[in-house]
């Protein structure tokens, strides 16, 4: 019965809720999910057969306590990790590999602390138990995490970190005939050129005649082009993609395709509200709190502003800048989409 009170905390930690994923489509859902199921039983196998070959331990005991282990280390740092992470303003796409590398440590650690007391009940009867079973604890992970991030590695998506440079938005160069529209963090509607330049608040009643319905929608990014301008003209397209929520660009002569997603198991960003301009940028709501332009051609990207509900709206022709406007009257507008 000694192993009773682990397995008590084992089944209390299985009861305790965890956030769902909702992206039931991607590959991701199935690789969160396998760790908890099938995925723990072959992790402790593996570092049951580390304990039995280096610290001769019993095998099949040695297996049922490390994945009663991984299981509980599994569901806290569910509880811990995922959500806050993909919603924190200081995560960005200029910010979000350190961010990643940071929760991958933080992860690990956790994974240390719950499952040293488990580690070290297979060990108790040895001389200097304690230290014995830090080395072992720091053994088997070290073998086993190389093992969980190849596979998150292989199921996840991060072409947005991978495929992209982050760069200035005046590098970009977007057409002055357009001014955006959005919510700041703080729910203050704004309006801004899409050079970053001229940010200033605007009243409530004037976005709310601009603000687009939010419509569940896969499939071609709408396009606005200035007066003269045609779609004709633009060598891309983009669409939003399914299963994964992100961006495909594509070009019309080359066949050359840009596929930028961000869904990893502790970070993860869908595309919404995109709107196909002018010279081929892309501008679109990252997350919850980005909002960024892309240029396909070179693999650019450039944060406009945080906030959210981006609208692009070709500039009023009594306007001069978009810094001498209060309230806008816009010419055309389009029909951004969300992902759901």
């Amino acid at each position: 019965m000694i192993y009773l009170p682990w397995l008590l905390i084992g089944l209390a930690l299985a009861l305790w809720p965890y956030p769902a994923q909702a992206n039931s489509g991607s590959a991701l859902l199935w690789a969160g999910g396998l760790p908890l199921l099938l995925g723990n039983l072959g992790i402790g196998y593996l570092e049951s057969g580390i304990l039995t070959r280096v610290f001769h331990t019993p095998r099949w005991r040695s297996f049922g306590v490390m994945v009663l282990a991984n299981l509980a280390s599994t569901l806290v740092g569910l509880r811990l990790l995922p959500g806050w992470l993909s919603h924190h303003p200081a995560v960005t796409l200029a910010t979000a590999w350190g961010w990643l590398w940071g929760a991958v440590g933080l992860a690990l650690g956790i994974t240390l602390v719950i499952e040293y007391p488990f580690v070290w009940a297979l060990l108790r009867q040895r001389p200097r138990s304690a230290t014995t079973a830090l080395k072992a604890n720091a053994l088997i992970h070290s073998v086993s995490y190389l093992v969980l991030v190849g596979w998150y590695a292989l199921s996840s998506q991060a072409t947005l970190l991978t495929q992209v440079t982050v760069v200035p938005v005046s590098q970009l160069q977007p057409s002055a005939d357009y001014v955006l529209y959005f919510k700041s963090l703080a729910d203050q509607p704004m309006q801004m050129n899409l050079d970053g330049s001229g940010a200033e608040p605007i009243a409530s009643a004037a976005f709310a005649a601009l603000e687009p319905q939010r419509i569940d929608r896969f499939g071609p990014v709408p396009e606005l082009h200035p007066p003269g301008g045609s779609p004709h003209t633009s060598a891309w397209r983009y669409g939003l993609n399914v299963p994964r929520p992100g961006l495909v660009a594509q070009h019309l002569t080359t066949h050359q395709q840009l596929a930028l997603a961000l869904e990893t198991p502790v970070l993860s960003w869908p595309v919404r509200y995109a709107t196909h301009l002018a010279g081929d940028l892309a501008v679109f709501q990252l997350g919850d709190h980005q909002i960024v332009v892309l240029q396909p051609q070179t693999r650019q990207v450039a944060i406009l502003a945080q906030g959210h509900n981006p609208v692009v709206q070709i500039r009023p022709a009594q306007e001069g800048t978009a810094r001498n406007t209060k309230q806008a009257g816009p010419r055309s507008t389009t029909s951004p989409q969300d992902d759901a």
